[in-house]
């Protein structure tokens, strides 16, 4: 919305665009309150006056992010996103007011952070660099211009640098697979391409399905509920939880809908809710029983999550020495609930591995404990195991 052409060609106006923004977060939140809202990107740009006294053809990034804020737009987001090019320097490239640079989004984090914006992630809605051949004419190298090498090698150094640096950092989104053929080879934007437009791969493409394909040890941490190794069956609700490990959750009350969660390691506890109308979990490990765990009429071991009293973050203890190797769990909300419950909803917020006699000092009392101190640690530990090389949800 910073530029004209995006801005209904027309100058541009932050104030009309929080205007929109507000009215599009309320009605969201009035059809579905667990929906994600995302503002919208902001062009990388140094700006550009109109032709008519104090207005733009294109307003600074970082102008007019400040000129959001005063405009009152906090609170009508739950995600930050941004456009994020590399131009022709690589991503370690420090961010300055008068640079276009991968770390230019430092200088809009500083300013969101300043607004009391710092417990939201930030989501990279475009992000790479352009790879135009050697002999493009440099007045139409207007994102700069590197190697395919280099293109294919900064795009990942990016995402590793804010997976290392960034506990804010969230989903990056390439910019882009292919064209579907309406952007001439004379246009610099073609050369943002993973694939050409008969499909041929490009060398970031290999880069990427080659850094994609190496999976995640499932060893010891913690491990929220959209992590890859945890896959959900059934009709499952992400719900948007104030009081959940990264804000966020998902719950379910239908029997048969289930969780699978692959790990390594002795110990797994459970985060979730306990409440009066919680339900009853059947757990599996590796197709049996879990030793440890009480057992039904049926032979199925369960846990309960019913509580008299709410726990609006409970660890329930799962598995305890494990063997050594791969194990997959598997919870399945049960028919059967525990006698005193009011209903069957069960709530799953994360798992977390863990070394024998772990469970004394958990992972998510640190986070908290990182929090309390002023740190950003429901973020940091929400993005530590969900910043992935492909897109995931919040």
């Amino acid at each position: 919305p910073n530029i004209f052409p995006e801005w209904g060609n027309q100058p541009v106006d932050p104030a009309a665009y929080v205007e929109l923004l507000k009215i599009a977060y309320r009605r969201a939140k009035e059809a579905n309150p667990n929906v994600y809202v995302l503002s919208a990107p902001l062009a990388y740009t140094l700006g550009q006056p109109h032709p008519e006294p104090g207005k733009w053809m294109s307003m600074n990034d970082l102008d007019y992010l400040e000129a959001m804020y005063e405009a009152g737009v906090q609170g009508y987001f739950d995600i930050f996103s941004v456009n994020a090019f590399g131009m022709s320097a690589p991503p370690e490239d420090p961010p300055g007011r008068d640079r276009l640079n991968f770390q230019r989004v430092l200088l809009q984090r500083k300013i969101m952070e300043r607004h009391g914006d710092e417990d939201k992630a930030v989501w990279f809605n475009e992000y790479g660099w352009n790879a135009a051949p050697e002999s493009f004419p440099p007045e139409k190298l207007i994102w700069g211009r590197v190697s395919e090498q280099q293109q294919a090698e900064y795009m990942l150094r990016g995402i590793q640098m804010a997976r290392e640096e960034w506990p804010w950092a969230g989903v990056f989104m390439v910019w882009y697979f292919r064209q579907v053929g309406h952007v001439p080879l004379d246009d610099a934007n073609y050369y943002f391409r993973m694939v050409d437009t008969d499909f041929t791969p490009r060398l970031v493409y290999f880069a990427v399905q080659d850094v994609a394909r190496q999976e995640e040890a499932p060893g010891l941490g913690l491990y929220q509920e959209t992590n890859p190794n945890v896959t959900i069956y059934g009709d499952w609700e992400q719900v948007i939880d104030k009081n959940a490990l990264g804000k966020g959750s998902v719950r379910s009350d239908t029997p048969g809908d289930s969780v699978t969660f692959t790990f390594r390691g002795p110990d797994v506890d459970l985060v979730t809710r306990r409440w009066p109308g919680a339900g009853r979990l059947l757990v599996s490990l590796d197709g049996r029983p879990v030793p440890g765990l009480p057992v039904d009429e049926q032979g199925f071991s369960y846990v309960d999550l019913y509580s008299p009293l709410t726990e609006a973050r409970a660890r329930v203890p799962l598995v305890r020495d494990a063997v050594a190797g791969e194990h997959t769990l598997r919870l399945i909300v049960a028919e059967q609930t525990h006698v005193a419950a009011v209903g069957r909803e069960c709530v799953l917020d994360a798992f977390e591995v863990m070394q024998e006699g772990d469970a004394a000092f958990p992972i998510w009392l640190l986070a908290g404990i990182v929090a309390g101190l002023g740190a950003d640690g429901w973020l940091l530990w929400r993005t530590w195991r969900r910043v992935h090389w492909v897109g995931r949800a919040p």
